[in-house]
């Protein structure tokens, strides 16, 4: 939705108002309902997902949210109205939610510890090749000048639909989840399905589920229950800031100006092809950069890489808010901008951006996984800071 906002076509079926060109545009106030309204709806959904998942499970709960995702974006492709994409991005902010810590506690549950960060921080690149494909679409969509230019990449969400719901239906439950429900011959095959035999490896799945019984009995006696108050008590309280702490620096990092880099390369002065061209750029190097992640974990460690991570983005957030005073009729600067985003994009995504997933996957314990991902989440997504007030940046 953030590339939607500045593409010409959207613009003139949604517009508002006019810029200072006389061309339409979504004024600040209906791109701030946009996007608080689709975090509005992923705030409740990840709230549900918290209790619906450990109800359902993993696959149970996937099934009914793609579906769901299915219905509510008919609000989207059929819009008449900037109300209607307004309604629609609400109700369709419950699916993504849920998304949005699924996948994470998932990956995190059928992955031996090894394995874990890859496959948790590999939810990141899933996050810029969604990117991709969208910033690659609305450039295709660009030159059409008609509807269609904005309703095809809108549709292009359903085609991913069966593809998915079959993956799902394929995957093993999480065995974490069928322990804690009892069902230990389940666990055992779930367990089973998550690994390949090797005949150079001794593996029993037999000790992996009593390692998987003991691990839920110890945390049980330790706390207990597993609702979101049993998150602040005792030790998990600490866990739980950790947590939050995480999500909470990545959401301040600048990193909601990827999701608006169309609209933000358009007020800096660049063509509508060249910001969609810069956009699909910016992703490929998200996509390079969360692939130099894997290499820096491992002989760095993650707080580390973070920390310092930190540091870099900070320093080229200063170098954006610099060029973002400079006259958008500088050409010079406009494409300044758009090449620091480029970079900022990079390291963004060989830092913070994937790390964050592998520190909140493996801080909570296995009892409270769901749960403290749901308010680490929750946590980003209530103070995640939209730059929605786009037309004076730059002034």
């Amino acid at each position: 939705m953030g590339g939607f906002l500045g593409y010409d076509q959207f613009r003139q079926a949604f517009g508002t108002e006019t810029d200072a060109d006389g061309n339409p545009r979504i004024s600040p106030a209906w791109q701030a309902g946009i996007q608080n309204g689709a975090q509005v709806g992923s705030i409740i959904g990840l709230w549900i997902n918290g209790y619906v998942s450990e109800w359902w499970g993993y696959k149970k709960t996937m099934y009914v949210t793609l579906l769901a995702s299915v219905v509510f974006n008919f609000l989207h492709f059929f819009a008449q109205s900037v109300n209607m994409i307004l309604a629609g991005s609400i109700l369709l902010g419950l699916p993504w939610g849920i998304f949005q810590t699924l996948t994470v506690t998932y990956a995190s549950d059928i992955t031996p510890s090894a394995l874990r960060p890859y496959l948790t921080t590999y939810i990141n690149l899933c996050w810029v090749f969604g990117q991709l494909v969208a910033a690659g679409a609305l450039r295709g969509c660009q030159t059409l000048g008609n509807q269609w230019g904005w309703r095809i990449p809108t549709s292009i969400q359903w085609v991913w639909v069966p593809f998915i719901f079959f993956g799902a239906w394929y995957a093993p439950e999480s065995p974490w989840w069928l322990v804690r429900q009892g069902r230990y011959e389940e666990a055992r095959n779930s367990i089973v399905r998550c690994t390949t035999p090797q005949p150079d490896v001794a593996f029993n799945p037999d000790h992996a589920l009593e390692m998987i019984k003991h691990t839920n009995d110890l945390e049980q006696a330790m706390h207990g229950g597993v609702g979101y108050l049993d998150c602040f008590r005792g030790v998990e309280k600490r866990r739980t800031l950790i947590a939050c702490m995480v999500w909470l620096a990545q959401a301040w990092c600048g990193a909601a100006m990827m999701g608006f880099s169309v609209q933000i390369y358009r007020e800096a002065g660049l063509s509508a092809d060249n910001a969609l061209n810069m956009n699909i750029g910016q992703y490929c190097m998200g996509a390079v950069g969360t692939v130099i992640s894997w290499f820096l974990m491992r002989r760095i460690g993650r707080r580390t890489l973070y920390v310092y991570g930190l540091v870099i983005l900070f320093g080229l957030l200063m170098v954006v808010g610099g060029l973002g005073v400079i006259s958008r009729e500088n050409t010079g600067a406009a494409w300044a901008l758009g090449s620091v985003l480029l970079v900022y994009t990079m390291f963004y995504n060989f830092t913070v951006g994937p790390v964050c997933y592998a520190i909140v996957a493996e801080i909570s314990s296995t009892r409270l996984k769901i749960k403290t991902v749901v308010l680490a989440r929750n946590v980003y997504n209530l103070v995640s800071p939209w730059p929605t007030h786009l037309k004076c940046i730059p002034s």
